[in-house]
């Protein structure tokens, strides 16, 4: 087979490129883009989802410390607060429901933990995506952290990606 190289009616340079074939360089840009997902990408970032998933738990993680804390007052009120320890350690009537939500909370944070691992791990293939993940990290962060300076620079990169929301691709 002729060497399609040597063909080139261009000047030679002091550096030679060794000819590349269709196939290899498929080849490359199938393995660069699974190696690195482009930030430039027109699917709907996978974290989105995951966020919207996490939202609702919290929401329905409120909901249960609402739930909890009316029952515990109503309890509060029907044997006092000498007897209310009591009264829970023995599965006395009015503590089944509380211990119920007890349970249902356990098991809802446990949903919350995961799904933040999931978050964690899932890259985020669009500026959205990334500026969506800072945000769920300063919301986690205890307000009082918040101050110190490396979340201060959490803070500062999500309002730069906020801003910069016109020229960062969605």
């Amino acid at each position: 087979m002729a060497d399609t190289h040597d063909l080139c009616p261009c000047p030679r340079t002091s550096v030679d490129v060794p000819p590349l074939s269709r196939r290899e360089l498929l080849a490359g840009v199938v393995a660069s883009s699974a190696l690195a997902p482009s930030v430039m990408s027109s699917e709907p970032d996978p974290i989105l989802p995951l966020r919207q998933e996490w939202q609702a738990g919290i929401v329905q993680a409120e909901v249960l410390r609402s739930e909890w804390s009316r029952l515990e007052q109503r309890l509060l009120q029907c044997v006092g607060a000498n007897r209310f320890e009591e009264t829970m350690g023995a599965g006395g009537p009015g503590a089944g429901d509380l211990l119920d939500i007890e349970a249902r909370q356990l098991e809802l944070d446990r949903s919350l933990d995961a799904l933040i691992r999931r978050i964690i791990d899932q890259p985020s293939q669009t500026c959205v995506g990334i500026a969506t993940k800072l945000a769920l990290a300063v919301e986690l962060t205890d307000p009082i952290e918040r101050a110190d300076p490396p979340w201060q620079l959490v803070q500062a990169a999500l309002n730069e990606l906020s801003t910069a929301g016109q020229t960062c691709p969605a």
